[in-house]
């Protein structure tokens, strides 16, 4: 009886190991995955890297360049004096994809940037110069590589010319 109740034990301790190791092994694979998810904190879907959170134009300007995600909100930029944030979600240096938007209508504009690694390093700022181009030409009519809601509110706007 003794030899029977030793098994016994024996088979209930390595069936404890088991589970034990199983879902010890299944904790670690959950974390791991978890951890290399990379999420943003975008409002779209950035790459798998983590997206830096700029204070200076200076930061964003150099991530713009890379094609590095990267965001930075911004008080009084646009001629309204509201607030506009920018967000590099997605891309490389030849196809660079950026949004823009401002707290006037929260309406995105997802440009596409083509070489940015071309762009100036110095004090222009021209992220900022990029998207203004792109929201005055859909104003205008024009063809641009820019998507989202923005783009159909600005092409039903009548563009403000000087009258000479």
């Amino acid at each position: 009886m003794k030899k029977n109740q030793q098994g016994s034990i024996l088979l209930a301790a390595l069936v404890f190991i088991v589970v034990f190791g199983l879902g010890a092994a299944g904790y670690f694979v959950y974390q791991s995955n978890a951890k290399s998810d990379g999420k943003s904190t975008s409002t779209v879907s950035s790459s798998t890297s983590k997206t830096t959170k700029c204070d200076t134009n200076k930061c964003f300007q150099e991530k713009f360049i890379k094609c590095e995600p990267a965001s930075l909100s911004q008080n009084g930029i646009t001629s309204q004096g509201g607030k506009s944030y920018y967000e590099i979600i997605s891309g490389d240096t030849g196809n660079c994809r950026m949004l823009y938007k401002t707290d006037k209508d929260n309406l995105d504009l997802i440009c596409t940037y083509q070489e940015t690694n071309t762009y100036n390093t110095g004090e222009d700022n021209e992220f900022e110069l990029a998207a203004a181009k792109n929201e005055n030409e859909i104003g205008f009519g024009k063809e641009t590589n820019c998507t989202g809601p923005k783009v159909e509110k600005l092409k039903q706007m009548k563009p403000v010319t000087n009258g000479n």
